[in-house]
């Protein structure tokens, strides 16, 4: 069954606390597939203590960042980012995930493909090209390439804007536009 209504994804890389300049051109194209295919724009920001990151992202045109802030995770590490990424993919199910050609992008994005491939989840480990994302074909449906594993407790991730509702038993919550 294919995913048609499933987020546009940007990684948003960020390296002690601040964020390459890469997520804010990615979203940019994000937003163009996202407008061809109907969809929100949502930015994956991972580490520890990055909350404060969010709003930036928002500004450049996310609809939605999911945060997951763990300690674990406040030095880049495959095993640990893959595990972390692999687990909100299979939670949120986006269409389209967008990593940037940097060593972290071409280092994590084929090792998630790799994971979700062997979990059953389909998603080939090749990047896609941007020709794939029509509105007629809708054949844009990949997550471009990574490798790793490590347990990261996803526990201590943490919603951007809080809410009245009860917790839905996630260990993450994705934070909406303020």
């Amino acid at each position: 069954m294919k995913n048609t209504q499933g987020e546009v994804w940007v990684f948003a890389e960020q390296e002690e606390g601040k964020l390459s300049d890469v997520p804010f051109e990615l979203l940019g194209k994000a937003r163009e597939l996202a407008s061809k295919l109907g969809v929100k724009v949502g930015a994956v920001l991972m580490g520890s203590g990055v909350e404060s990151l969010a709003k930036p992202l928002f500004e450049a045109g996310a609809d939605i960042v999911h945060l997951v802030d763990d300690p674990a995770l406040k030095v880049y590490r495959n095993k640990a980012y893959r595990h972390a990424m692999v687990e909100l993919v299979k939670e949120v199910n986006p269409q389209i995930a967008i990593f940037g050609a940097t060593h972290m992008g071409r280092d994590l994005a084929p090792s998630v493909a790799s994971a979700l491939r062997r979990s059953g989840a389909g998603l080939p480990p090749t990047a896609p090209t941007s020709r794939s994302a029509t509105t007629r074909t809708r054949r844009r449906r990949r997550l471009s390439p990574t490798f790793s594993t490590r347990s990261v407790r996803l526990s201590a991730a943490t919603s951007l804007r809080r809410s009245s509702t009860p917790a839905t038993g996630r260990r993450w919550r994705p934070c909406a536009r303020a």
